[in-house]
């Protein structure tokens, strides 16, 4: 008797972040102005699939894809201190494995529908993160941020040499699938079911991210962002800690990819694991971040819907008007914005509004778990 109440004692303390969600987050103005948010998205998305306007609806899409890249990107960058600039392995991997197991490509022996691909797709790119995690998680600072860049970079040369799967040429999806069979393979025409896909992901993670970083493992991370050295005095395992924190990361990463490739229908190495420059990469993950607040859950998805539009605008409008002469226009504006939040808004948008008191309630805990001595001294 005494072990079945223990036992359900437990069950419910597990619920608590779920709980905690349901009755802090999503009550009152904050709880009104996040579903609020959700449903002007799903009201937005409707109008402009009703007008016919495809080009803000691959908008609304890229939005939310880099909704679920920054907050996986967030659990290292903003949770753990670790700042990343290879996440385009974890994408570019997730977009090959959904292709190749949906087309039957070795080493998948069968096609597999992307419902089931894309979770496939995220557990093997998590099992790579963990083989990975090794000796990365042991450099520190920005060596360890070097060493993600070079990832990213031995990632990209290797996949131009594996010929089965496209090598250079990169892999069409439509050559290897019955594209008649819309839902089974993920394969329409627009982009509006790709949105109600994305935003599906996106509500997942959004759920499992917030009990896991409001939970135990969250507090882990913080505390080893914050003071690495007085954490582990306290008994907090860094390396097990931080090599959770990258397999979620990747697992999710590698869910953004795989629908990014079934949306536009074509993988190749250079658009799957590039650092900078093209419309999906590793600077402009981080960017998202940086924008919306690193240090704050809600931060890469309000930067994702101030960041990116920015980029597709000046893109589509502002660079055909500037001419060759000015090809880069839109990637030389991910510096500046970085600059400027830099200098004015080093906690991004949110971290702004914080601080003002414009929008969320002011702190009932302080913003770092550890102090060093000189602080306490002046304090």
């Amino acid at each position: 008797m005494k072990k079945k109440l223990r036992d359900l004692k437990q069950s419910i303390l597990g619920l608590k972040p779920v709980l905690k969600f349901l009755k802090d987050d999503l009550t009152g103005f904050k709880g009104i102005t996040f579903m609020g948010g959700f449903i002007i998205l799903a009201f937005l998305t409707i109008i402009l699939q009703l007008t016919g306007k495809l080009t803000f609806l691959d908008v609304i899409f890229l939005c939310l894809i880099f909704s679920m890249l920054g907050l996986a990107w967030n659990i290292l960058g903003g949770y753990t201190g670790l700042i990343s600039f290879g996440h385009m392995a974890f994408f570019g991997l997730g977009a090959y494995f959904t292709f190749a197991s949906a087309a039957g490509l070795p080493p998948f022996p069968f096609q597999l529908t992307p419902w089931v691909g894309l979770f496939l797709a995220g557990g093997l790119t998590a099992l790579f993160a963990v083989l990975l995690g090794y000796p990365l998680l042991r450099l520190r600072s920005h060596w360890f941020s070097l060493g993600t860049i070079a990832i990213g970079e031995i990632m990209h040369y290797a996949f131009t040499e594996i010929g089965a799967w496209g090598a250079e040429r990169g892999l069409l999806y439509g050559q290897y699938i019955a594209t008649e069979r819309h839902f089974y393979f993920l394969y329409w025409p627009g982009a509006i079911n790709y949105v109600w896909v994305t935003l599906a992901f996106l509500a997942l993670e959004f759920f499992v991210l917030y009990i896991l970083l409001n939970g135990k493992l969250g507090f882990y991370l913080r505390s080893l962002r914050d003071n690495e050295m007085a954490a582990q005095a306290l008994g907090i395992n860094s390396f097990n800690n931080k090599m959770k924190a990258l397999v979620v990361s990747a697992f999710f990463a590698a869910i953004a990819g795989g629908i990014y490739a079934l949306r536009f229908k074509y993988i190749d190495p250079f658009s799957s694991f590039t650092l900078i420059g093209k419309r999906v990469s590793s600077v402009r993950i981080a960017m998202v971040g940086i924008v919306g607040g690193i240090y704050y859950f809600i931060g890469p998805v309000i930067g994702s819907f101030i960041f990116i539009p920015l980029l597709e605008v000046l893109r589509m409008y502002v660079a055909p008007i500037l001419g060759e002469r000015f090809v880069g226009f839109h990637v030389m504006t991910q510096g500046v914005v970085a600059l400027i939040f830099a200098l004015f808004a080093s906690s991004g948008v949110v971290g702004t509004l914080e601080e003002n008191d414009a929008w969320f309630e002011p702190r009932k805990y302080p913003k770092m778990l550890f102090t060093s001595e000189a602080e306490r001294m002046e304090n």
